[in-house]
């Protein structure tokens, strides 16, 4: 009898032992996520989470933002998503997505979105799919952020560079000042392809 209570009480200390084990990384768990929560809507990134199942989407705060969705909502159809990319983008989007669910490989693009008030927004998404015991696609879990700015930098350099080259046409002394600026990178960082270009436009020049 006293071998069987001394195994009881050593069972029940096991078990709240291993109680308070749990109950610790459960409170890990929910430290790292908040932890994570913060960080994603500090540098607005929102989370998207596509159910392959019901074609709904589960949107944070951030998407909600980012999407211009009003009144905000926690769950969207997928077709409401659709509704909100750039009709020009859309195919090439979808055919990336469907390329990720049937060749299980990871989502990445730079597409543009349309705002209610008819703003366009460019917005950089990268996505994976899950998938069940049976290999059967259950979801696409990704993430969104804005890069309207950076892109149009970007659009704004290339623009100049064209504009520079085709002035190289009828040889302008003035513009080697302009050539020597931009390849130093007073006018913000260059892509190779560009620095590139701008190179040659600048020894023609001189």
């Amino acid at each position: 009898l006293l071998s069987l209570a001394s195994a009881r009480r050593k069972a029940v200390a096991y078990a709240d032992q291993v109680t308070l084990d749990l109950q610790g990384k459960l409170q890990e768990i929910a430290q790292v996520s908040n932890r994570l929560k913060l960080a994603t809507q500090s540098a607005h990134i929102g989370v998207l989470e596509l159910n392959l199942k019901t074609n709904t989407m589960v949107a944070d705060e951030p998407i909600n933002q980012l999407y211009k969705l009003e009144p905000p909502q926690s769950t969207i159809s997928f077709e409401t998503w659709q509704s909100r990319v750039h009709p020009d983008d859309l195919p090439r989007v979808l055919s990336k997505i469907q390329a990720a669910v049937q060749e299980k490989i990871y989502f990445e693009d730079t597409f543009r979105i349309v705002w209610p008030n008819g703003e366009t927004r460019y917005i950089r998404g990268y996505a994976r799919v899950e998938y069940d015991e049976n290999a059967q696609p259950v979801k696409i879990v990704g993430v969104n952020f804005d890069v309207t700015k950076e892109r149009e930098v970007d659009i704004e350099k290339t623009e100049f560079v064209s504009l520079a080259s085709h002035q190289l046409k009828t040889p302008v002394g003035s513009l080697s000042w302009d050539l020597e600026m931009l390849k130093a990178g007073d006018y913000g960082e260059l892509t190779e392809k560009q620095k590139e270009v701008v190179s040659e436009m600048y020894t023609m020049n001189r």
